[in-house]
């Protein structure tokens, strides 16, 4: 076995391990989802710290792969342009973890955007609270484009 097959081997045994960490990071981002839909603050806290803990083995994972990459004197290569070597080094299933790691990307990246949503969604509705409660109405654009407040009947008296 060549040196060249042997890093491709390399290469493909941290892709396996890098698709462990996008499903651990979608399972993570679901969590986050429910406990934001239940406003389980602590379980926010606990699934987020455990998202930034696997985001950083998942950055150790990718800098490994540079330097894999590099020791083939292709530091720039994509997954697509290796896998005509992988094919020839006898490693077909270089092309399935790549697809399948796409999927995954794709996965997360909608699950995240789910979960910005719902974070939004919170903000904007302790703003409109906050805002109620202090004795304005919603806020609303002036001519500069700049928000504007104006005085409403909350339902806290300020005179109390």
């Amino acid at each position: 076995m060549s040196d060249r097959t042997s890093i491709l081997e390399s290469v493909l045994d941290l892709l396996l391990r890098e698709e462990e960490g996008l499903s651990r990071l979608i399972a993570f981002a679901v969590e986050e989802q429910r406990a934001l839909v239940s406003s389980d603050f602590e379980a926010i806290d606990r699934v987020s710290a455990a998202m930034q803990t696997e985001a950083e083995a998942m950055e150790r994972l990718e800098r490994d792969r540079g330097a894999m990459l590099e020791a083939l004197g292709q530091p720039e290569a994509t997954l697509e342009a290796l896998l005509p070597e992988a094919i020839a080094a006898g490693l077909p299933a270089f092309t399935e973890v790549r697809l399948r790691m796409a999927a995954r990307a794709v996965e997360l990246q909608e699950a995240q955007e789910r979960n910005a949503r719902l974070l939004l969604g919170a903000v904007k509705l302790q703003e409109r609270w906050m805002n109620m409660l202090g004795g304005l109405t919603s806020s609303t654009y002036g001519a500069a484009g700049k928000q504007q407040l104006r005085p409403g009947r909350g339902i806290v008296s300020r005179s109390a």
